[in-house]
């Protein structure tokens, strides 16, 4: 409804079943208990999804698969929401993407829905294959306006059905193919023309049920008794099933639960799934995985973070006094009222920056002033209240360490300091 008027006093549906995937939390805004005890809408936003994963696509994704198990009359969906300003960069070549599929395609909305929003940069989906003419999978396609070819596999054996498809998938040029309730078994060479490229969803967490479809797959878990289930997508090896695993998703069987119900559950987990799968093919096709993160890389050089020290070490030497007890670079200062007789005391804390005059100091390259305006302006707010300056507490943060200007700033906080009476 937001940010339009909406009626009040709507029945929300599928928020338990939101509540249960995994790493998610739905957050209520505009809700309350109505007279039945069903929650309802109440004006303004009204739910909030907030998922966590490895990735920021893969979190967005739960999110809103999360969020597509609710409804309400009346239910607007923002899908803008870690999309473009989050993940805008330079992907490089786009990633093609040719989609095999047998079913409605489920998932396949998913990746359009995330391609639409931005939320999946650098990927395209450039054609869907059927081996059903009817499927309803090519008529999503050409709903959204991605070219849905047919080949039908009457008369054919396995592998010359095959090569009608390798045609079609290399005409378009893919990258990538990616299966989405394909009901057939590919033949070894077309594994081999596609190796490592091709990756296919499995209702399951496999190993554990592998070879099955659909809702027999779902069936077998409930009857195993298990506690949970979930997706894998994996890459697709002459083995049915049994290739190398690229990402599972995993979510709670509750009490009660269906066939229908853990269909769904599983469905919301592969769409998530898919795409962060995408997105890692994505990274290896334009420079590779990302490097390990380093203090280093963040900006943090701990040598000359250690010379620095070394630089500033005099000055704050120069500034020690009765009572104060404290290390350069420790986790707190200490100060002993008794060693300068003060009884019953009550303490006072002030608090303040400069920012202008860092901005001047910045413009002119003239740092020598600002240490000693930063502890002028702490000072006075101390005085004006009868409190005396007994010592100063200092934080440097900088993105980068430059060891003059650095030096300058600290040693100018001494300076103010000792004009300050507190050293």
């Amino acid at each position: 409804g937001y940010p339009g008027k909406y009626p009040k006093g709507k029945a929300i549906a599928g928020l338990a079943e939101a509540a249960d995937m995994p790493q998610t939390e739905i957050f209520h805004a505009g809700t309350k208990v109505g007279e039945n005890g069903a929650v309802v809408t109440s004006g303004g936003r009204v739910l909030c999804a907030c998922s966590l994963d490895r990735t920021l696509p893969g979190a967005a994704a739960m999110a809103y698969a999360s969020l597509s198990l609710i409804q309400y009359d009346g239910m607007a969906l923002r899908t803008d929401i870690g999309g473009r300003s989050a993940l805008q960069k330079n992907v490089g070549f786009p990633l093609r993407v040719g989609v095999l599929g047998s079913t409605r395609g489920t998932d396949l909305q998913a990746i359009i829905d995330a391609i639409a929003a931005g939320r999946l940069p650098g990927v395209t989906l450039n054609v869907v294959v059927s081996n059903l003419e009817k499927a309803y999978i090519l008529e999503r396609a050409r709903e959204h306006n991605i070219p849905a070819r047919h080949v039908s596999f009457k008369g054919k054996t396995r592998e010359e059905g095959d090569q009608v498809v390798r045609a079609i998938l290399e005409e378009y040029s893919v990258d990538v193919v990616l299966m989405i309730g394909y009901m057939r078994i590919v033949s070894e060479d077309f594994v081999n023309a596609f190796k490592g490229q091709m990756i296919n969803v499995h209702p399951s967490l496999l190993p554990k049920f592998g070879g099955g479809m659909d809702t027999n797959v779902h069936k077998a878990v409930l009857e195993a008794g298990e506690t949970e289930s979930g997706c894998t997508v994996h890459l697709v090896s002459e083995e049915v099933d049994g290739g190398e695993i690229l990402v599972q998703k995993t979510t709670a069987i509750s009490t009660g639960e269906t066939v229908e119900t853990l269909k769904r559950k599983v469905q919301v987990l592969e769409g998530a799934a898919l795409l962060e799968v995408l997105m890692q093919f994505v990274a290896k096709r334009n420079g590779g995985e990302r490097e390990s993160m380093t203090y280093k890389g963040a900006g943090v050089d701990v040598e000359m973070g250690n010379t620095f020290v070394e630089r500033i070490k005099p000055f704050v030497k120069g500034t020690k006094r009765l009572g104060a007890d404290a290390t350069l670079g420790g986790f707190g200062a200490m100060f002993d009222l008794r060693k300068i007789n003060y009884k019953d005391p009550i303490l006072c804390s002030t608090t303040d920056g400069v920012g202008t005059k860092l901005l001047l100091a910045q413009e002119s390259d003239n740092h020598h002033g600002v240490g000693i305006d930063l502890v002028a302006m702490c000072v006075n707010d101390l005085i004006v209240q009868g409190a005396e300056p007994l010592f100063f507490l200092d934080y440097f943060a900088t993105g980068a360490l430059d060891l003059d200007t650095s030096t300058k700033v600290v040693a100018s906080i001494c300076s103010g300091c000792k004009e300050a009476g507190c050293a």
